[in-house]
Parts: C-alpha cells; sequence; structure tokens
C-alpha cells in the first residue's frame, strides 16, 4: 500500500523527528511504500497517489492561535485529500497533546478526511509498534 506521513515539525526538536521516523520504519515493516513531506520545505506536493494519509503535527501552540496554519493552509490546497482515509497523530509533550491532537482532527474532518485512527506518539517503540500494527485500507 502506499503512504503519505504529512507532518508540520515548526519548531519541534529532532526528538520528535526520531519518533516519526521510527513510526514510518514500522509502517515500512508492515509491507508499505512510504512516502514523507515535511510540509514546511515540500509546501507544493499532491497526495491523490497515496492510499492512505497520516498527518501529524507538534507545531501548536498551547497559547493563542489554536490550529496550525501551515497544516491547515497545506490540507486546503491540496483538496484531493477529501475522501481519504487518514491516520493523525502529534508527538509527546510536557502537556497539550490532547489538544494539538484534537486540533489537527478538526483541521483533518474540515478537509473531508476520513479518520480510522489517531494516536500521541511517545516514544520511538511505540511509534514503531503502531506504525507495524496499523490497519489500513485503502478509500473506496
Amino acid at each position: 500500500m502506499r503512504i503519505c506521513v504529512i507532518f508540520s515539525k515548526g519548531t519541534s526538536s529532532d526528538k520528535d523527528l526520531k519518533i516519526v521516523s521510527a513510526f514510518i520504519k514500522g509502517l515500512e515493516a508492515a509491507n508499505n511504500s512510504v512516502d514523507f513531506f515535511d510540509i514546511s520545505k515540500e509546501k507544493e506536493k499532491l497526495t491523490s497517489f497515496y492510499d492512505y494519509v497520516a498527518v501529524g503535527s507538534s507545531n501548536i501552540p498551547l497559547f493563542g492561535k489554536k490550529d496550525d496554519p501551515l497544516l491547515e493552509q497545506f490540507l486546503k490546497q491540496n483538496n484531493i485529500v477529501a475522501g481519504r482515509r487518514s491516520f493523525a497523530f502529534t508527538t509527546k509533550r510536557v502537556f497539550g497533546e490532547n489538544k494539538t491532537l484534537q486540533s489537527i482532527m478538526k483541521i483533518m474532518e474540515k478537509e473531508g478526511m476520513l479518520i480510522t485512527f489517531s494516536e500521541v506518539l511517545k516514544d520511538e517503540i511505540s511509534a514503531k509498534e503502531i506504525g507495524k500494527n496499523l490497519v489500513i485500507s485503502k478509500t473506496e
């Protein structure tokens, strides 16, 4: 299955990128073909060629604007995501990760994505296991 992992890293740490990388390794271990897009660098990518889309961000501040404007803009420009089955995720924080996850899901649902699963990726080991065991089905 072809999977696209979209991540808005913003000012997140290298630890967050290692966790996302472990998640991707888990997806690949389950015999999937995975492409990674850092949307802060790759703003014009299309997701129409993928069977499943994983969307994550660690770039949502606790105070001020609640949504990740970069993620929102990317999904809005990429209107092919409507109806696409997807996974929402964020990385572990000291506090606020559930609010971040809710914000990501709100952005995805606004664009018509079908969220089949969501999770806070706590560390590299659990992220890899989640990737291996993620139940993925094609958009019908």
